[in-house]
């Protein structure tokens, strides 16, 4: 039995439905035969069979071509949902990052003694070098051998050796007088009068300084940076080295 004699038997068979019924399920079975090649016959089994399964309400899958365009459509329209939620999700992170909470540039600022803010202390004598990322943290310096630090973050700092790591999270710190080098990925820092030397690498990074009357030697090597208007000082003794890529540096302002 051809496709052709295979479709006259399925239509007698389908004599008890509506014409526009019949006409749909014809189309649908032919829709079959073109995809996958076979004839009517070895893909469906007799007509009146087949006849049978729509005559008691069954459901004969949708052609193959049909299918794929359903999943792939759903499929376009998760990942675009995700990717504006991620957009979305990352413009209010950032925006979050960048609030001042107060005055950074006020070192008795009276948050900085607030009874409820929770802070934690880390013993530190050696050389420290710390790794940012997604950040936003200020920077103060005490005379005492300790990082102390207080953060608004679901991650807790991570000590990886002689560094520090902080991610995804907002920050006050205190340093140890001690040298210091910082790695900062597409985060905010703000350095209040620092006490000591330092080398950073920004990449995608802002960096604002606060040098509260002190002098800095700063040697800059920048690439696609935006530098605003710091004041180098030749002989100054604290030199802060920056290395950064697609950043901006800049005097802190309130």
């Amino acid at each position: 039995m051809n496709n052709n004699q295979y479709i006259a038997s399925l239509k007698k068979a389908l004599s008890g439905l509506d014409k526009n019924s019949r006409q749909d399920i014809v189309q649908e079975i032919q829709s079959h035969a073109k995809e996958s090649g076979d004839t009517l016959w070895e893909r469906f089994g007799a007509p009146d069979e087949l006849a049978q399964q729509y005559l008691e309400g069954e459901i004969v899958a949708k052609p193959l071509g049909s299918k794929i365009w359903g999943i792939s459509k759903k499929l376009f329209i998760a990942i675009g949902m995700a990717v504006v939620a991620f957009i979305v999700i990352g413009m209010l992170f950032f925006w979050w990052l960048r609030l001042d909470a107060f005055n950074y540039a006020d070192e008795n600022a009276a948050q900085l003694s607030d009874e409820d803010t929770e802070w934690t202390t880390t013993e530190w004598s050696d050389n420290l070098e710390i790794k940012l990322d997604q950040v936003s943290m200020v920077f103060y310096w005490h005379d005492e051998m300790s990082v102390r630090h207080s953060c608004k973050s679901k991650l807790p700092m991570q000590i990886e050796g002689a560094a520090m790591a902080f991610s995804r999270a907002k920050c006050l710190v205190y340093l140890p007088k001690v040298p210091t080098a910082i790695k900062a990925n597409q985060s905010q820092l703000v350095l209040v009068r620092p006490q000591h030397s330092l080398d950073i690498e920004l990449r995608q990074a802002e960096l604002k300084m606060v040098e509260n009357g002190m002098s800095y030697r700063y040697t800059i090597d920048p690439s696609r940076t935006s530098i605003g208007d710091l004041s180098s000082v030749a002989d100054a003794a604290i030199e802060i080295r920056i290395k950064s890529l697609e950043a901006s540096i800049s005097e802190y302002s309130y």
